[in-house]
């Protein structure tokens, strides 16, 4: 890019953006508001009670002009969603969940599902940036074969490749919701492949995609027994209140192959015939509560762990712990120190290696004392935790302005066959080799090793032992425990754009994506260049 197009490049909010933290909390309404909302699904009901709260506290004269300046802000965010919702409304004026119903359309209408409906498109990229791509959220292998790994993304659906990520390939067509949050490769045969779909770890966050109106919202599990040519949706999710939700962890029965266990945004979900059917689980009698996590035992179909957090302000994460395969829950674990308490999310591992180890990652962090909430473990499958770290603050890093975004990005894992070996996910990535009693910095925010910030998952590959990660900015991969990284980025076309321009009839184009800055593809040349990081956002250019 020459000066002359720089100049004619005008970034509508984005050096805000690219200077600020990659996700930002979700403004919240106190609990008296939330309860009159409960219940509600009329857009114009749930619009009012909110323009009234702010109607109401920004004419207060008890409210400081600082706290109306961040009530006229949370007030624009608000509005920003209401806008987005208005558009999705069914015939009853409600908030639909706008994949599921064109995805429910399309199946009663085999004739519409179609590629050749007239225009022929082809992908214009990126399929390669050095320093990020998009943002992938799970990661899961096929047992058979190292070489074969899967990748779900937050917004350009699943990902396959067969050669260990040096190059990726996108699965499958007509999937109603491009953001994947959970993969199962069958134990028993790995050309059936279960997906959860919806981007959970944006709901969680709240950032910029839920603000704005991006996010992907999960039309259930999709499931496909012939490698990911083709998929077909399984039962749905029984007795939802809210049919916008997300999906965050898919789990597969050790011994059981149609036994699965789906963590959403609004409760725990179980089958045992393969996604004909789903019951949902009694891990707590609410709806409105967010399911981070979720693990079997290994080699267990009875012992499973949940980590969970209720919906509304201000309640705490939980872990929780059942004996009948996840069908019914028991809040009774004991913590030493006593302190397992103002937790937000929380992470769950465990390895092979030592079936009777769980091992619990709990935010918040606090950069001023480089401390986070803690890491717990326990080593009778459950039933009692010790906290053997809450230094350094694993979730944060150095250069970083943030305390941690435990909300947003929140990952372990633990070698499947050094059980003392513990990586832990957030900003960046940490490492222990003394069972999590001990961390030290295995990435870097802006300097060596870099694999792109904000770590969704790690997962140990049980075929060949390397560690990988998956990040806002794609893939990476480690032989040696994540002491050293190679990034796996080519052919992930999943950059999540904001907005994006064109120059002229030349083709020239800017793009702001999620969290890798601002992509440029000039004229007629086959790949983009990044020009700055962060969230680019908006990027606006005037024509010549």
């Amino acid at each position: 890019m020459n000066g002359r197009q720089f100049q004619r490049l005008f970034f509508a909010a984005c050096f805000l953006l690219l200077v600020a933290p990659p996700a930002m909390a979700q403004p919240k309404l106190p609990p008296e508001i939330e309860q009159q909302l409960a219940g509600k699904k009329k857009f114009r009901d749930i619009k009012a009670v909110v323009e009234n709260y702010f109607k109401s506290e920004l004419a207060s004269t008890a409210r400081t002009a600082e706290e109306k300046k961040v009530l006229f802000r949370d007030r624009k965010f608000w509005n920003r969603s209401l806008y987005e919702a208005e558009s999705h409304l069914n015939e009853r004026g409600e908030i639909e969940n706008a994949p599921k119903r064109i995805f429910d359309y399309l199946q009663s209408n085999q004739n519409l599902r179609t590629t050749s409906i007239g225009g022929a498109w082809q992908l214009v990229g990126p399929t390669s940036v050095t320093e990020g791509i998009g943002r992938i959220n799970r990661l899961a292998f096929d047992p058979n074969n190292s070489l074969k790994i899967f990748a779900g993304s937050s917004g350009g659906g699943l990902f396959i490749t067969s050669n260990g990520g040096l190059s990726w390939s996108n699965v499958g067509s007509f999937i109603p919701s491009l953001g994947i949050s959970g993969i199962v490769v069958s134990h028993a045969n790995s050309n059936t492949i279960y997906v959860l779909t919806g981007d959970g770890d944006s709901h969680s966050g709240e950032g910029l995609v839920f603000r704005y109106g991006y996010i992907r919202w999960s039309v259930g599990v999709l499931k496909s027994t012939d490698g990911g040519n083709s998929w077909q949706k399984t039962a749905d999710f029984p007795n939802l209140a809210n049919e916008r939700y997300t999906g965050l962890r898919l789990v597969q029965d050790p011994n059981n192959a149609n036994t699965l266990l789906a963590a959403t945004s609004h409760g725990l979900f179980r089958t045992t015939d393969g996604g004909a059917n789903w019951t949902r689980s009694n891990l707590v009698n609410d709806d409105d509560v967010m399911v981070y996590d979720v693990e079997y035992r290994p080699g267990s179909s009875s012992i499973v762990y949940a980590a969970y957090q209720n919906n509304g302000a201000g309640s705490d994460g939980v872990f929780s712990r059942s004996s009948d395969g996840g069908q019914n829950f028991l809040t009774s674990p004991t913590y030493s120190p006593n302190s397992f308490t103002s937790v937000q999310r929380i992470e769950i591992a465990v390895t092979p290696a030592d079936a009777s180890a769980v091992y619990l990652l709990a935010g918040p962090g606090n950069k001023a004392s480089n401390t986070f909430k803690g890491l717990w473990k326990s080593t009778d499958n459950g039933l009692n935790f010790s906290r053997t770290a809450n230094s350094p603050n694993v979730l944060g890093e150095a250069d970083f302005s943030k305390n941690d975004q435990n909300y947003y990005d929140l990952a372990m894992a633990v070698s499947p066959t050094a059980p003392n070996t513990v990586i832990t996910g957030g900003v960046v990535v940490f490492r222990s080799t003394s069972g999590g009693i001990l961390f030290s910095q295995a990435t870097s925010y802006n300097g060596s090793p870099n694999i792109h910030p904000d770590v969704h998952d790690l997962a140990f590959n049980p075929a060949d032992g390397k560690l990988y990660a998956a990040t806002d900015g794609g893939v990476a991969v480690s032989g040696d425990n994540g002491v050293s990284w190679a990034r796996r980025f080519s052919g992930l076309s999943c950059s999540q754009f904001y907005h994006f321009s064109m120059q002229d009839d030349g083709g020239d184009i800017w793009g702001g994506t999620q969290d890798n800055g601002v992509l440029i593809k000039n004229g007629s040349a086959s790949s983009f260049d990044r020009y700055h990081g962060g969230d680019g956002y908006d990027v606006l250019t005037d024509m010549p």
